[in-house]
């Protein structure tokens, strides 16, 4: 009788899993990011994509949602790189925290970056502070200036 009754049970549930209404996320609409940029100024947050998406908003939060609410694709901060933030954006580092892994390399900036070239400029320059660093012990960031099209880092 308990082997007729797991039998029953398995198959009940094969068959409310084949039939139920499952969404998943096409592979296709996925946007990974590499380099994530987040400036504030004037009471608001504006966060920036090396491809090209951009929010703002009143928060790290709030410019995430209106980000991907202009979307056409899902992005996915958990493949991001490098974080580099103005000086005003510092304080959103507890919200950016809970999106990003901790791994990811953080950097100041000085200057509007050129995102499509962040990455190759860093991954050369080594700059090595992660957000798990920084966040447990506050160390000082390094500062990635932009300036006439050149970027240096200085640690």
């Amino acid at each position: 009788m308990r082997r007729w009754l797991m039998l029953i049970g398995a198959l009940a549930t094969v068959t409310f899993l084949s039939t139920s209404d499952r969404a998943g996320t096409d592979v296709a609409k996925l946007r990974p990011v590499q380099t994530l940029w987040v400036s504030a100024s004037d009471g608001w947050v504006t966060v920036q994509t090396e491809s090209g998406e951009v929010g703002v908003g009143a928060d790290f939060a709030s410019a995430v949602k209106n980000m991907e609410d202009a979307a056409d694709s899902r992005i996915f901060y958990q493949t991001a790189e490098y974080l580099l933030l103005n000086e005003e954006a510092l304080p959103q580092i507890e919200q950016l925290a809970q999106y990003l892994r901790p791994s990811c390399v953080v950097c100041m900036t000085e200057g509007s970056p050129v995102l499509e070239k962040v990455a190759q400029f860093l991954e050369h320059h080594r700059a090595e502070t992660t957000l798990q660093q920084y966040r447990s012990d506050s160390r000082k960031l390094p500062v990635l200036r932009t300036a006439e099209g050149r970027m240096t880092l200085v640690q």
